[in-house]
C-alpha cells in the first residue's frame, strides 16, 4: 500500500501549541513543527504512558458514524478539541478527523484538518465544509457543517456515536488488516487510529454498543421501504454489477452509468454476480451487521433486529459453503438491493427538483412510500421478480453476536504490527515466503521482487510507490 495511492490528507501546516502534559520545550518544538500531527502524537503518548483517559488532554471529543454504501464503506467523523494549558477555553488546538473504513476489509483512507486552518482560509473552509461559513466560530460549527456537506453531496446519514463504539469499529478493522497482511500506509493513518486506543471517562452506554435480539421483519414491504430511506440511497449492487462486468447491459459513459430496466434474466445474473466470491459474500454480511449498529445508535432497535435476523440466515455455514451461496441468493434484503440497482419498467421517477444527493434521496423515499401506500406492495416492475420471503428461524438469537472477523484487538499493538518494514512485500504486506524464509518474490501476489538481506532494488522502490494498494 503505497503512500500515493491511499493518501487523502489535507495539506495544512497549522499546529496546536503547548498542551497539558507537555514540557515548555516540547510545546515550543511542537508549535514550530511543520507537521501538525506531531503534537497530537505526543498527547496520545502521554495518555498511554500515564494510563490517563483521553479527556486529560482533549477537553471535548465528538464522534459520528455514517451509513455505508454498496461497497461497504463507512466513515467515522470526529472532532477533537485539545486542552491547552495557557488558555483552557481556547479551541486553537481543535481538529477534525475522518476514518474511511470498509465493513469487511481495511482502512481505506484518512483525512485530518485543524479547525484553525478552516478559520484562517476561506478557500480551505469552502472546500472542506462546502462553503465558507465565516471566521472565529465554535469548533462544533465547522464540524457540523462538514457533516452537512458530506450528507448533501454523498447522501450519507450520520449518527452520533460514543467513543467506545468507534474504538470497537477501529479495533475490528485493524484485526481484519492484520489477518490479511495489510499495512497502514502512512503516519497519519497510524496516529488517527491510535486516537481510539485510549480510555475514556464516558459512561457505559450499553444500549448503543450491544446489538438487540434478532427478530424477523413483519413483512417484505417493511424491509423495502426501510431500504429506500434516504441514508440507503447508495446502498445497492451497482458497483458490483458495473465493476464485475457481469451485466453488459450496464453501459458506462464517462462517469455516468446507464442503468437498464430490470428483467428476470438480469435479476438472476445479478444475484450470481454479487455472490460469486468470498470477498463479496463477506462484504454483504458485514453490511447487514454494520447497518444494524447504525440503527441501534439511532435508537431504532426494531430495524436493527430485522437486519440481524437476515444476517443470521447467512452465517449458518462457512462463506464458501454451497448452502451459504444459495441462502444469499434467496435472501430478501439482497434481492431488494438488486432491484434498487435497476430501472422499474412501470414505475419511472423523474429527477427530483430538490438539489443535492440528500434532497434527491428524501424525494425518492417519499415517492416510494406513496407508491407502497397506494399499491400495498412492491412497485409492479419488481413485484413479479422478487421471490424471497422473510428468512426462517436459524436458532441464532444471541444478542451479543461476535464479529465474523474474530475478537477485537489492542489498537496500539495492532498498529505496530501493521507498520510496513523493508522486509515485507510492498504490495500486500507479506513478510515471509510460503516456506518461512525471507522473500525473494512475494508468495501471495507474485508482483514484487524482494531482497534477501540486502537493500531494495530501484525496481522495487518504484513498485512500492506506483502499484502498492
Amino acid at each position: 500500500m503505497g503512500k500515493k495511492t491511499r493518501r487523502s490528507r489535507a495539506k495544512v501546516s497549522a499546529a496546536p501549541s503547548s498542551s497539558t502534559g507537555l514540557s515548555p520545550s516540547q510545546g515550543q518544538q511542537a508549535g514550530a513543527c511543520d507537521d501538525p500531527l506531531v503534537p497530537i502524537k505526543q498527547l496520545i503518548k502521554i495518555c498511554e504512558d500515564t494510563n490517563a483517559p483521553i479527556e486529560r488532554n482533549f477537553s471535548r471529543h465528538i464522534h459520528s458514524i455514517s451509513s455505508c454504501n454498496g461497497s461497504g464503506v463507512f466513515t467515522i467523523a470526529s472532532l477533537f478539541v485539545v486542552r491547552l494549558s495557557n488558555s483552557p477555553g481556547s479551541e486553537d488546538g481543535a481538529f477534525i478527523s475522518n476514518l474511511c473504513i470498509r465493513v469487511h476489509d481495511n482502512l481505506r483512507n484518512t483525512c485530518y484538518v485543524p479547525v484553525s486552518s478552516l478559520k484562517g482560509s476561506p478557500d480551505l473552509c469552502a472546500k472542506f465544509c462546502g462553503e465558507d461559513i465565516g471566521r472565529n466560530l465554535p469548533a462544533e460549527a465547522y464540524y457540523n457543517k462538514y457533516l452537512d456537506d458530506m450528507r448533501n453531496r454523498m447522501a450519507l446519514g450520520f449518527q452520533r456515536a460514543p467513543y467506545k463504539r468507534c474504538a470497537i469499529l477501529v479495533s475490528e478493522c485493524l484485526h481484519r488488516m492484520r489477518e490479511n497482511n495489510k499495512m497502514l500506509a502512512n503516519k497519519e493513518e497510524k496516529i488517527l487510529t491510535r486516537l481510539f486506543a485510549l480510555d475514556t471517562q464516558e459512561g457505559n452506554d450499553t444500549d448503543t454498543i450491544s446489538p438487540p435480539t434478532p427478530s424477523p421483519a413483519p413483512s417484505v414491504n417493511e424491509l423495502w421501504i426501510t431500504l429506500n430511506r434516504p441514508e440507503y440511497l447508495n446502498l445497492n449492487a451497482i458497483d458490483d454489477l458495473v465493476d464485475g462486468r457481469f451485466i453488459p447491459e450496464f453501459n458506462t459513459e464517462g462517469f455516468q452509468v446507464q442503468v437498464p430496466e430490470l428483467t428476470k434474466p438480469l435479476f438472476n445474473q445479478s444475484l450470481e454476480c454479487i455472490t460469486c466470491d468470498n470477498y463479496k459474500r463477506k462484504r454483504w454480511i458485514g453490511i447487514l451487521q454494520y447497518m444494524s449498529i447504525y440503527h441501534g445508535l439511532a435508537r431504532e432497535e426494531e430495524v436493527a433486529s430485522w437486519l440481524l435476523w437476515e444476517r443470521n440466515s447467512l452465517t449458518v455455514h462457512p462463506l464458501d459453503h454451497p448452502e451459504t451461496i444459495s441462502a444469499m441468493k434467496r435472501n430478501v434484503v439482497l434481492q431488494l438491493l438488486v432491484c434498487k440497482s435497476f430501472q422499474c419498467g412501470t414505475f419511472r421517477l423523474p429527477y427530483p427538483p430538490t438539489p443535492g444527493e440528500w434532497g434527491r434521496a428524501i424525494w425518492l423515499y417519499q415517492r416510494y412510500k406513496v407508491n407502497l401506500e397506494y399499491y400495498g406492495s412492491l412497485p409492479p416492475g419488481y413485484r413479479s421478480i422478487v421471490t424471497a420471503k422473510i428468512a426462517e428461524d436459524t436458532g441464532m438469537h444471541d444478542s451479543n453476536i461476535a464479529s465474523a472477523e474474530g475478537p477485537a484487538v489492542n489498537i496500539t499493538r495492532a498498529i505496530k504490527a501493521l507498520s510496513s518494514t523493508k522486509s515485507s512485500c510492498a504490495v500486500c504486506g507479506a513478510r515471509r515466503a510460503q516456506d518461512g524464509s525471507k522473500l525473494s518474490q512475494c508468495s501471495k501476489c507474485y508482483s514484487a521482487l524482494e531482497f534477501k538481506g540486502g537493500s531494495r532494488s530501484k525496481d522495487h522502490k518504484y513498485l512500492k510507490v506506483k502499484e502498492a494498494g
